[in-house]
């Protein structure tokens, strides 16, 4: 009865990841869609620099940083930002009065600036012709996959507004399932 019980959990927790990834995946593609044309080959040497030839796709790591978040404690709070009595607010000011729920640049905007700033780094040094450090590319991809990532999270209803850590803590019942996170819904 026990390993029914834990198969039942795993698979439950399988169907959560399933719901997230397909939303990450569905906007990575879009958005991969409207990359200017010369940024995509940058993009897929820094994520298959192995193999240039490989056909590319931003989509196959949309979910990645969600799958390294248990392990990745750390980058929890990247994946939403919560502005202060934003539940509604009463004006379209972002993040009005109250400012940032958290500590500052921890959530989504300021994963964005860091991620955006490691890879500016990193095309600066590649474009000084010489061998870039195994180090960089490794710290480049990294960054690249939260990027692409943190953009879909930018797409998920509550995960931009003071509420529930970006809708991870609603409860909502859906297809005639309870979840414990809103945002596996959308």
């Amino acid at each position: 009865m026990g390993s029914r019980r834990y198969a039942s959990v795993r698979l439950g927790e399988l169907r959560k990841l399933t719901l997230r990834r397909a939303g990450h995946e569905i906007v990575a593609t879009i958005a991969q869609m409207h990359i200017h044309p010369p940024i995509l080959p940058m993009l897929c040497s820094i994520l298959y620099p192995e193999d240039e030839t490989r056909s590319c796709s931003l989509s196959s790591v949309a979910a990645w940083a969600d799958k390294i978040r248990y392990h990745a404690r750390w980058s929890a709070s990247l994946h939403y930002v919560g502005a202060v009595g934003d539940h509604p607010s009463d004006t379209c000011v972002f993040p009005g009065e109250g400012g940032w729920a958290g500590r500052e640049n921890i959530n989504v905007l300021g994963g964005i600036r860091n991620t955006t700033s490691i890879l500016a780094h990193y095309v600066e040094l590649a474009a000084q012709g010489g061998q870039v450090a195994e180090s960089d590319l490794g710290l480049a991809q990294e960054a690249l996959k939260f990027l692409i990532h943190f953009v879909g999270d930018l797409h998920q209803p509550l995960h931009l507004t003071g509420r529930d850590r970006g809708g991870n803590g609603v409860k909502v019942s859906w297809d005639g399932r309870v979840t414990s996170k809103a945002a596996h819904v959308f």
